[in-house]
């Protein structure tokens, strides 16, 4: 079985656009060579939310509710789409916490543990019957 786990993840490109605009920032528009105007189709194309379908891979997506690079409202439209074409999704909302993947805000690199570890790592194993 194929399965994915997503932190934090994109799934809209052109709503991105709009929240970069909002923090000052062109980190997509930069990536996708223009924006959204110069190329609406690619923008369709690149974003993960265009191509949901049923019997889609099992998926297990996390966000921080505080997220201000990419909003958390990508997240839960993406698991919501998801879960209206059947397919099995966990989505784990982590409450006050920003755009991260680390368990704490000031990590430490010898020992990063990510945000929901184990809950994801249970995950795959569940969907890869180990």
């Amino acid at each position: 079985m194929n399965v994915k786990a997503v932190y934090c993840g994109i799934m809209d490109l052109k709503t991105q656009v709009d929240a970069d605009i909002r923090r000052k920032s062109t980190i997509t528009v930069d990536f996708m060579g223009g924006a959204p105007s110069w190329a609406p189709d690619l923008y369709i194309e690149a974003s993960p939310i265009n191509h949901v379908r049923a019997k889609a891979p099992a998926i297990w997506i996390a966000h921080g509710t505080d997220d201000d690079i990419v909003p958390v409202d990508q997240s839960r439209r993406m698991v919501e789409r998801l879960r209206a074409e059947g397919n099995t999704v966990v989505y784990q909302e982590a409450p006050g916490r920003g755009h991260t993947m680390t368990a704490t805000d000031n990590p430490n690199p010898d020992n990063t543990a990510f945000l929901y570890e184990e809950e994801m790592l249970s995950f795959v194993r569940q969907c890869l019957n180990l």
